[in-house]
């Protein structure tokens, strides 16, 4: 799966502190510790497009 590749990319080149990973269609939009409104708009943002 293309969606765990990115996860397995990720952790590798930021650890944990990657951690959270948000994936939508096999694109990463938010990473690491963040509040919820910027990935609830980000993912409203790819919805949209």
């Amino acid at each position: 799966m293309q969606r765990d590749r990115i996860v397995f990319d990720s952790m590798s080149t930021s650890g944990v502190k990657a951690l959270p990973i948000v994936v939508v269609n096999d694109e990463v939009i938010s990473t690491g510790k963040v509040t919820p409104e910027p990935v609830i708009a980000a993912l409203k943002a790819k919805l949209a497009a």
